[in-house]
């Protein structure tokens, strides 16, 4: 489905330049500053596009070689949020091995107050 939507707005964007371009066939003169020439409107938009995209691929070509110390980073941060982890792994076992203990005393104080003696029980009171 979702090609299906790139196929109809590809061929509306095409239809729409069809149009353009037959709108603007004209020829209109170009000034280089040392030579004048007649060319059809829709050639120099087509021109002029291409050259933007082109300018615009170079500008962001450029940026890829900054990318690579950014990969350094991120496998230096990498290990050490694998360091952190293990770090926070071993506090967890720590603390469900207090949580057991506690558990465990808890169980040893509740079967000691369940056998205390009537006697224990009447001082209490």
């Amino acid at each position: 489905m979702r090609n299906q939507w790139r196929l109809v707005v590809g061929l509306l964007l095409v239809l729409i330049i069809a149009i353009f371009a037959v709108m603007n066939g004209n020829s209109v003169p170009i000034h280089f500053g040392f030579t004048t020439v007649r060319w059809p409107m829709i050639l120099i938009l087509i021109v002029s596009l291409l050259l933007g995209a082109l300018i615009t691929v170079l500008v962001s070509a450029g940026g890829h070689h900054d990318k690579e110390p950014n990969e350094a980073k991120v496998g230096q941060e990498n290990v050490q949020l694998k360091q952190q982890n293990q770090t926070l792994t071993q506090k967890n076992n720590q603390l469900d091995q207090l949580i057991k203990q506690r558990e465990q005393t808890i169980e040893t104080l509740q079967q000691q107050l369940g056998t205390k003696s009537p006697t224990d029980d009447h001082l209490t009171r």
